[in-house]
């Protein structure tokens, strides 16, 4: 067989205009993705914690028989991590077989591409399990870290807090007796309003996230139909 003439690849434009579409959601996805790891590390992390504030008299007493703070923590890190692990394996599994069919489809149903066949990328490794896996380790280990702090007899006492108790700052007596003590209230309480502040945030952004796809994509769509020129376009390339 003799070939008498070839489009290279840069003037291919459904190849050109695949991998760029791509590239260009690769930012959001990685964006969702990370937000949901940092959700799901401290849902593990708190968890851990309430674990530990309920076992308390356990731990302070496995402290004071000799156990030491690195394996009271290894105990607690091993189910998240364990858990971690085990999805990043499914999802990598995942990614690489059912997954891919589904992407690729939705493109070999609007373009003539060329035969396609998945490989393994270290990039795509890096991003997508490497640093979650990261990111759920870091959490969980500061947080287990600084609940851990305390001393064996603190535990036993199930005194788990090494704040002390400091005197309400005066607010002034003109201000009515019902406001000053809801701002009481608000002061004493304002890491935890902090902590619920951040969880609505991410909370309201994974929401949006989920609730703009079907109007983005059906703007899209009455875009494109408005602004074609015709129902079928031909581009003509001249060969040097």
């Amino acid at each position: 067989m003799t070939i008498t003439d070839y489009l290279p690849r840069y003037l291919n434009q459904a190849i050109n205009f695949t991998g760029d579409n791509m590239s260009s959601d690769k930012a959001m996805f990685l964006v969702i993705d990370y937000l949901i790891t940092v959700v799901l590390a401290f849902v593990f992390a708190i968890t851990a914690s309430n674990t530990i504030t309920a076992e308390a008299d356990v731990i302070g007493t496995l402290r004071a028989t000799g156990y030491t703070k690195r394996e009271i923590l290894a105990h607690y890190m091993i189910l998240p991590v364990l858990v971690s692990l085990v999805a990043a394996v499914i999802g990598n599994i995942f990614g690489y077989t059912v997954g891919s069919s589904i992407f690729v489809s939705f493109y070999y149903g609007s373009y003539s591409l060329a035969a396609y066949e998945t490989q393994w990328n270290a990039e795509a490794f890096l991003l997508t399990t490497v640093i979650p896996l990261i990111i759920i380790v870091i959490v969980n280990l500061c947080v287990l870290m600084w609940k851990l702090r305390l001393t064996p007899l603190q535990f036993l006492r199930h005194d788990l807090s090494r704040r002390k108790k400091k005197k309400s700052f005066r607010l002034h007596t003109k201000i009515p007796f019902l406001h000053r003590f809801r701002l009481r209230i608000l002061f004493q309480n304002l890491p935890n309003y902090v902590t619920l502040f951040f969880g609505i945030l991410i909370g309201g952004v994974l929401l949006i996230f989920g609730m703009m796809f079907e109007s983005m994509l059906e703007d899209y769509k009455a875009l494109i139909l408005a602004d074609r020129i015709c129902d079928y376009q031909y581009v003509l390339t001249e060969m040097a």
